[in-house]
C-alpha cells in the first residue's frame, strides 16, 4: 500500500514504497439494512472484544465493548452530520442507536468540511477532545454521503493528511486500529477516489474526456466536489461524467475502490477509471455487502457480491468511443475471499463440475441494476460460453450514441462455484466494444 508523507511521523519517508503492513479494512458498499448482523456482528468480531447489545458504558476508561468512533465528515455540514449521528428515523436508526444495537460502545467525530479547522486542530478544544478518541477507538468509521467531503475534511489543500488524520494512519498502519466506511466513507479509501455522473456518462466520456483532476478544496462550503466543472452545468458531460482526487490512501495501493456497485450497474465506470487512474485492481462493493481486508486478504460478508476487476492484462483499443478486451472479472459472495498479494480468489463454495442450463442468457440494459451479476453468475453454469450485455442509451443522449457491448466469456482459467443459493465466479473474461 501506499503511505502518504507525514511530516514530524516516522511511518513511512518514502511515498513510492509499497509497505506491507497487518492493517485491517472493512469495506461496506452502502445500503446497509440495520438487521444485516452478519455484517455488524463481523465488524464487531474483528476488534477481538465481546460485544454487548445496548449495555455498554459510555466510560472508554472502563468498557470493554469494543469501541467505534463514527466520523459524519461526508455530511453537508455539522448539523446534518449531529443528526444522522444522534437522531433515529422511522425506517432507520441513529448511528448511535445502531452501533449501540450490536453491543459497540459508540462516540461522535463531529468534524464536517463547516467546522474542519476547529475539529481537526489538535490545539484547539474540539480538536483535542477528537484527538483522545481517534487515539482509544477500536474502530474509526466513515459515513456515507460526499467522498469529496472526507477528503476536505481530513486532507490538507496538497492531498497529505491533516494533523488528526496523520493519528489515524500511525495507528492504522501499526495495526492498531479498524478503518471501515460504507459508500463514500468506502469509496475514499482508495487514492484517487473518484465518482459523481452516471455509469453510462463514465463510458461515454471516458475516451474523449476522462476524469476530471478535481482538488481537495473542491470538496468544502459550496465546492463542486467531484463533478466535471470542465463544462457547463446543464451539459451531458458535466451530469453524466465524473472526476476524481485525492483520497485516503488506506486500500492496497494498487487498487481503485467503488461502492453501491451492481446495485447501479458500476463495472461500466470501474473499467475505465482503472485506466484513468492507472490501477491494477478494481473493486466493487455491492449494497449490503461488505469486504473486510486483513493482511491483504479481503473476505465477503453480506448479502450481495464483491467484484474484483484485474486489469493487468487488459487491451485498450483506438476508438472515439472506450473499448478494451481481456478485463478479468471474479464476483465473490459471502464467505469468499481475495488475495491481494497473490491476486487469487478462493471460494468457500462447491465447484460446479456439471452446467445446470444449456443455453445463453443476454441483457438489453446491461448497466441496470444486477443485470451484470445475472450474467457473470449464469456464464459459469451453463454450456454456452458467451453471454452478451448491451447498454440501454439514456433517452436525454444523442439518438446517434453508440451502444457499448459487453461480452462475458470464459477460458480454462474460469471457474464456477455455488451452494445455498449463493455463486462465486473466477476468472471470467469481460471485453468491451
Amino acid at each position: 500500500m501506499k503511505i502518504k508523507l507525514i511530516t514530524g511521523l516516522i511511518i513511512c519517508t518514502v511515498l513510492s514504497t509499497k509497505l506491507v503492513v497487518a492493517s485491517e479494512l472493512f469495506l461496506m458498499g452502502g445500503a446497509i439494512d440495520d438487521n444485516n448482523s452478519n455484517i455488524y456482528n463481523a465488524l464487531a468480531k474483528a476488534t477481538g472484544k465481546i460485544a454487548e447489545p445496548n449495555q455498554c458504558s459510555d466510560d472508554w476508561t472502563k468498557t470493554t465493548c469494543p469501541k467505534i468512533a463514527i466520523v459524519t465528515s461526508a455530511a453537508a455540514d455539522k448539523a446534518t452530520g449531529d443528526d444522522i449521528f444522534n437522531n433515529d428515523e422511522p425506517d432507520s436508526l441513529s448511528y448511535k442507536s445502531l452501533y449501540s444495537k450490536y453491543g459497540f460502545s459508540v462516540k461522535h467525530i463531529s468534524a464536517h468540511i463547516d467546522n474542519y479547522q476547529q475539529t481537526t486542530n489538535p490545539n484547539t478544544l474540539e480538536g483535542k477532545l477528537n484527538k483522545t478518541i481517534l487515539e482509544q477507538a477500536d474502530v474509526i468509521f466513515f459515513n456515507g454521503g460526499d467522498q469529496a467531503r472526507h477528503a476536505r475534511t481530513w486532507l490538507n489543500d496538497d492531498g497529505s493528511y491533516n494533523q488528526l488524520m496523520q493519528i489515524i494512519a500511525t495507528r492504522f498502519i501499526h495495526n492498531q486500529v479498524i478503518i471501515a466506511g460504507s459508500s463514500a466513507g468506502t469509496a475514499i479509501q482508495s487514492s484517487p477516489t473518484y465518482g459523481e455522473g452516471a455509469s453510462f456518462g463514465h463510458l461515454y466520456f471516458a475516451n474523449s474526456q476522462g476524469l476530471a483532476n478535481k482538488s481537495v478544496r473542491d470538496g468544502g462550503v459550496n465546492g463542486s466536489g467531484l463533478q466535471d466543472m470542465r463544462a457547463p452545468i446543464d451539459s451531458l458531460q458535466n451530469s453524466g461524467n465524473g472526476g476524481k482526487m485525492s483520497g485516503f490512501a488506506f486500500a492496497p495501493d494498487d487498487v481503485l475502490v467503488d461502492t453501491h456497485f451492481d446495485a447501479r450497474g458500476r463495472l461500466a465506470r470501474l473499467i475505465p477509471a482503472l485506466r484513468d487512474t492507472h490501477k491494477q485492481i478494481g473493486v466493487g462493493v455491492d449494497e449490503n455487502t461488505a469486504l473486510f481486508i486483513k493482511d491483504r486478504v479481503g473476505t465477503v460478508y453480506g448479502k450481495n457480491g464483491v467484484f474484483i476487476v484485474d486489469n493487468r492484462y487488459a487491451n485498450y483499443q483506438s476508438s472515439s468511443y472506450f473499448a478494451g478486451k481481456n478485463f478479468r472479472v471474479n464476483y465473490l459472495s459471502m464467505g469468499d475471499s481475495y488475495n491481494f498479494t497473490t491476486l487469487k480468489a478462493i471460494s468457500n463454495k462447491s465447484l460446479i463440475k456439471t452446467s445446470r442450463y444449456t443455453g445463453y442468457k443476454n441483457s438489453n440494459n446491461i448497466i441496470g441494476a444486477y443485470e451484470t451479476t445475472d450474467l457473470l453468475t449464469r456464464l459459469v453454469d451453463q454450456s454456452s460460453g458467451t453471454n452478451f450485455g448491451y447498454t440501454k442509451t439514456p433517452s436525454y443522449y444523442p439518438s446517434n450514441t453508440h451502444v457499448f457491448k459487453f461480452e462475458f466469456t470464459k477460458d480454462a482459467n474460469t471457474a464456477g462455484y455455488y451452494a445455498d443459493g449463493r455463486y462465486t465466479v473466477i476468472d471470467a473474461i469481460v471485453n468491451i466494444d
